[in-house]
């Protein structure tokens, strides 16, 4: 009998399924998850926020140092003491007290002043010389025309400067050294001191141009204090309706001078005659009055016959008009 046979069992492999899901590539419509977009979102905003931030600062920074430098706040090697004193030329609340101002014509006859502008050459102070009655010659510091203006000045006893100050002309602001109302207050002080060095005999100054400086409280408050620390009274040429200048003198305690009439506007012998009647005029009803010229032929020539217009004033250099 034939052996059953034993029944072969085949060893069955146990396959193991993957616990990772199969990787599938995103389609090309697919959009990304809210999250996704808050966190770009969130991150750009930030950037923003920093840049203007950056920004802000850095106006603020400029706008005090601006600020700074136009009221002396920048000042190295300066005290405490000196600083306050500086700010003091500023502050409305606490102006120097410079000495009272006198007029000569309080007791005398009515007075008249007549300056010459813009005097650069010795032939023109040669002309002011020549004339009948004084003439107080305002002088250019030196400029393009003409580096060595203060050798006019050896030897005057009456004469001024002529500063040249911010205007609305581009043309009149490009002359040397020309005063701007954003001019630091240490570029003012320099100038002053540079005035000093330049003209130490010289006591008045008036303005050259100088429309839209003189018409700015704050730069001309500063300059007019810088001034009469070097010993310099300033005169305003009135070049605009809008000066500080009356206002500044009030509140220091000065006398406000100021120029009454402009003589040679329009270059002629009679229209220069009337304009110095009108002067005559001033100076009767004020007590004192002001005429400023220029060195013009014309203007030369005027003056030269004009003294039957001069009757009951007293001409006199712009120095014996003031007393301290």
């Amino acid at each position: 009998m034939a052996p059953k046979s034993t029944p072969v069992t085949t060893a069955k492999k146990s396959v193991k399924k993957s616990t990772k899901k199969p990787k599938t590539k995103k389609s090309a419509t697919q959009k990304p998850s809210v999250w996704h977009i808050s966190w770009k979102l969130m991150v750009a905003l930030l950037m923003v926020v920093v840049f203007v931030g950056i920004f802000i600062g850095y106006l603020w920074g400029e706008s005090s140092h601006t600020s700074g430098r136009r009221f002396g706040l920048f000042t190295e090697g300066y005290s405490t003491q000196e600083l306050l004193k500086d700010l003091s030329h500023i502050h409305t609340s606490t102006p120097p007290t410079p000495p009272k101002q006198m007029l000569y014509y309080k007791k005398s006859k009515p007075q008249l002043a007549i300056i010459i502008d813009d005097v650069t050459f010795a032939s023109q102070l040669k002309r002011i010389k020549a004339l009948p009655f004084k003439v107080t010659p305002s002088i250019f510091p030196p400029y393009e025309r003409s580096m060595k203006t203060p050798t006019l000045a050896k030897g005057l006893t009456h004469y001024m400067i002529h500063l040249p100050m911010e205007s609305g002309s581009r043309q009149f602001n490009s002359q040397y050294k020309t005063l701007m109302r954003t001019d630091s207050f240490e570029v003012m002080v320099e100038r002053a001191k540079e005035l000093r060095r330049l003209f130490p005999t010289a006591r008045y100054i008036n303005n050259h141009t100088g429309s839209r400086f003189t018409a700015d409280y704050l730069a001309m408050r500063q300059l007019y204090g810088v001034l009469r620390s070097e010993g310099f009274i300033f005169v305003d040429s009135v070049t605009t309706k809008n000066t500080q200048l009356k206002r500044i003198a009030k509140e220091l305690g000065d006398h406000y001078w100021r120029r009454a009439v402009f003589l040679d506007n329009i270059q002629t012998v009679h229209a220069i005659h009337k304009q110095l009647r009108r002067a005559v005029k001033e100076a009767k009803k004020q007590g004192y009055a002001i005429a400023i010229g220029h060195p013009h032929r014309m203007t030369m020539q005027a003056l030269q016959v004009a003294q039957p217009l001069l009757k009951g004033v007293e001409v006199v250099y712009i120095d014996e008009m003031i007393k301290e």
